[in-house]
């Protein structure tokens, strides 16, 4: 355990677990959950949070937003360009203890994770800045704002400014003073902005064509102004904000000379089952559904009540099965789709196991389970996983949670020893290029079943981990046996 200092004991006084309703990943369990197919559906980015353990209770100390498993490139070695973040992520391998990661929501689209990011740093509070743990830099959202900068260092933001006659020691004091972004202010510096410009370089010229596309404009219900950092000052709405609803074709929000936007779909109004919304967003939030699901409803003829104000999205036809009643086992589920969310699996592969003999527990309303035929006989060969045996392939891929497809790759792959199969079809093959199969390590006394099992793990790169079998200075390093 690292040692406590003042500043410690006060984050420790939080039960920031609750506080943030966290459910704490380890890095195996992260990359677990996106080696699931759909893991976050059709809501791809997402915020997420890094938890230092070392202090005797976890203690967030960064956010971020991302997509994939972004989350988890940041406990690799290879990132090292913040230096407090760095230094507790190394402190956790010197002591040998977890960095947790946690998934704080996920989204569709990535302004909005961005704004949530933005919003979670504030909630927290920043470490540079006195307000909590967190070791961000900035204040979140695509860009660098709140970053501070040491005054006369040598990054642009440290540097000298002059913004409209008026000195400043930094970028980051004139973006304090003026409310706008140290990002806006340097490209209004490069664009040759009249008396905008770094004080060891003077004003540079103009450059008419990009200084009208950063500097246009805007009309927004209070009236119209000058530029978008004009109506944010005046108005007290968010730049950001302001600048979305006019890409969004909010009513009233537009740049002067291109006229008002046509509306993005999920702020157009709408009728769901005889009552009105506002936007497709309200409606969403009001059946507790996704956006990203409200739009496939709105546009599917399985959704005959969900309806468009505007007139302007046509219905498309889609498998009428999708909307059919369902039951699992027993438990009813008001469509095939919801069914299928709840297994974790494709609403086209419940819709075959629904007409298939093979899963007689899976039922749904109005549909004929059909015999398999001969071309389909090889389905009903013994499987053995583990040491337990299954009749067919069918029931061994539900029992494992894998498709039949994997499930025989594996029975064939002498990687896999678990998985064998009597059916000639499923016999061993030694593969193709004639190298050996994936080679079983122990690290520090733990069994894996290949060297990628081991990185992922550990975190331990794998040409570092073959380095360390090789080597007999690491005998913690091992190569249990090459099959």
């Amino acid at each position: 355990m690292s040692e406590l200092k003042p500043h410690h004991l006060e984050w420790l006084k939080i039960d920031w677990v609750m506080v943030l309703d966290a459910k704490l990943l380890t890095r195996l369990e992260f990359n677990q959950l996106f080696q699931i197919r759909g893991a976050l559906n059709e809501r791809k980015y997402y915020t997420y949070i890094l938890w230092r353990s070392d202090l005797g209770k976890p203690v967030p100390f960064y956010v971020g937003k991302g997509v994939n498993r972004r989350a988890a490139q940041h406990t690799a070695p290879s990132e090292n360009n913040n230096s407090r973040k760095w230094n507790i992520l190394k402190r956790h391998k010197a002591h040998g203890v977890e960095v947790f990661t946690s998934i704080a929501d996920t989204f569709g689209i990535e302004e909005d994770a961005y704004d949530a990011e933005a919003e979670l740093i504030d909630l927290i509070g920043r470490k540079d800045l006195g307000a909590g743990p967190l070791a961000n830099r900035t204040d979140g959202g695509d860009g660098t704002r709140g970053h501070i900068a040491k005054r006369g260092g040598e990054s642009a933001s440290a540097r000298p400014v002059v913004i409209e006659g008026i000195s400043y020691g930094s970028l980051t004091e004139a973006e304090d003073a003026t409310g706008v972004t140290g990002g806006a202010l340097a490209q209004r510096i490069r664009f040759g902005w009249p008396g905008h410009f770094f004080q060891d370089e003077g004003q540079q010229p103009t450059e008419e064509g990009l200084l009208f596309r950063y500097k246009k404009r805007v009309r927004v219900p209070e009236g119209e102004f000058e530029s978008l950092s004009a109506a944010a000052e005046t108005t007290g709405e968010p730049f950001r904000r302001i600048y979305k609803r006019i890409n969004y074709g909010w009513p009233g929000y537009y740049y002067t000379e291109e006229g008002q936007r046509p509306r993005v779909s999920r702020f157009k109004p709408c009728r769901v089952d005889g009552k009105d919304f506002h936007s497709h967003q309200a409606a969403a939030q009001s059946l507790d559904i996704s956006t990203a699901a409200f739009a496939v409803r709105i546009r599917s003829t399985n959704y005959p009540d969900y309806l468009d104000s505007t007139g302007t999205i046509p219905k498309t036809a889609r498998n009428p099965l999708n909307h059919v009643r369902t039951w699992i086992a027993g438990e009813e589920f008001d469509t095939a789709s919801e069914a299928a969310r709840h297994l974790g699996i494709e609403p086209g592969t419940l819709i075959y196991q629904l007409k298939s003999s093979n899963f007689p527990d899976r039922i749904g309303e109005g549909v004929t389970k059909h015999n398999r035929n001969a071309a389909l006989a090889k389905l009903a060969v013994p499987v053995t996983i583990r040491g337990v045996s299954y009749d067919t392939l069918s029931e061994a891929s539900r029992a494992d949670g894998i498709d039949i497809n994997t499930l025989k790759k594996k029975c064939r792959s002498l990687s896999e020893p678990e998985y064998s199969s009597p059916d000639p079809d499923l016999d061993f093959v030694q593969p193709k290029d004639g190298r050996p199969a994936k080679i079983q390590v122990i690290v520090d006394g733990v069994i894996y079943k290949s060297v990628n099992a081991a990185f992922q793990a550990t975190g331990i790169a794998r040409a570092e981990i073959k380095k360390r079998i090789d080597d007999d200075a690491w005998p913690n390093f091992k190569r249990l046996y090459e099959l």
